[in-house]
């Protein structure tokens, strides 16, 4: 008998390893393979005008260091990523429980309503919020101008080098803090109900409950999103690049996906452009290693 259950575990295996096989050769082909084939041209000074790109070595990414954007464009990619990654997981902790407290009938609207900007593209949403954030006829200096805020002293959102990227970072959070609010929503709705019915016995207060019930049971969604918001923005470049012309102010409105975009579309220097790429990609892989090893700690912890 138990040579038969050991046959049949075996057998299963390697039918689990036959279905998930295609998905496999997906990711391969259009992940793994063109990532590995870009590492090879990011050795080469492939441009527009070679017909043969020619082994240059670590040209590429020395010229990359040593742009003077380089150093802009990598504190604008941190700020986005700092400010994208915690704000939404606090905004959208907040929506999560308004939903969860005012029940289905409104819970329902509310889901729809901050679920709608992820079915526009984010070229429209950067072109949206473009408008929002005009200096002369956006709603929001409209708004300002009607609570008596001088017309000289309206800030120029997207023209200013310090408010560009708060600018940007807000449309994004708009984007997409209604999605990660479903996904803890769906964590919410799964945490038994019994524990703050002891909390309750116990007087505990809604801060008390959200720190000792709240999120330790939504650590696994947190941890998971909180990697996803963090590769997510350092790959962010269509609202950026639609919401500033480019990346302006300068290169103040510019991110390390918008650069290498630029780069390989406007400059056509496609070999520094697949550098800086390449150097994006690690970088998100390193900081989503180091995250999931501090976050997944904290969960045995909670535990």
């Amino acid at each position: 008998m138990k040579r038969k259950s050991v046959y049949y575990t075996e057998k299963w295996k390697y039918t689990a390893l036959l279905m998930i096989l295609p998905a496999l050769l997906v990711v391969f082909v259009f992940t793994i393979y063109p990532f590995l084939r870009s590492v090879r041209y990011a050795f080469t000074d492939y441009n527009m005008a070679s017909t043969t790109p020619r082994f240059i070595g670590l040209t590429n990414y020395v010229n990359m260091v040593l742009d003077k954007s380089f150093s802009l464009v990598v504190q604008n990619s941190l700020k986005i990523t700092f400010v994208y990654t915690v704000m939404i997981n606090i905004f959208s902790l907040f929506l999560s429980i308004l939903i969860y407290k005012v029940g289905t009938k409104f819970g329902n609207l509310i889901k729809t309503i901050i679920y709608f900007p992820q079915l526009l593209s984010m070229v429209v949403v950067g072109f949206l919020w473009r408008i929002m954030f005009n200096y002369n006829y956006g709603p929001i200096n409209s708004l300002l101008s009607a609570l008596g805020v001088s017309h000289d002293l309206l800030p120029q959102w997207l023209g200013d080098v310090n408010l560009v990227i708060p600018s940007v970072s807000v449309a994004l959070v708009w984007l997409v803090a209604g999605y990660y609010a479903i996904v803890y929503f769906a964590g919410l709705i799964n945490i038994p109900h019994m524990y703050y019915e002891v909390a309750a016995i116990e007087g505990a207060t809604p801060w008390k409950e959200l720190i000792h019930v709240t999120l330790p049971f939504l650590a696994p969604s947190i941890t998971i999103s909180t990697v996803l918001l963090t590769v997510e923005s350092l790959s962010v470049f269509a609202v950026p690049a639609a919401m500033t012309d480019g990346g302006g102010p300068g290169r103040y409105g510019t991110t390390m996906a918008l650069w290498a975009y630029n780069t390989y579309y406007s400059n056509f220097q496609y070999g520094k452009a697949i550098a800086i790429s390449v150097v994006l990609g690690l970088v998100a892989i390193l900081l989503a290693f180091v995250e999931m090893k501090i976050l997944l700690n904290r969960e045995d912890n909670v535990v």
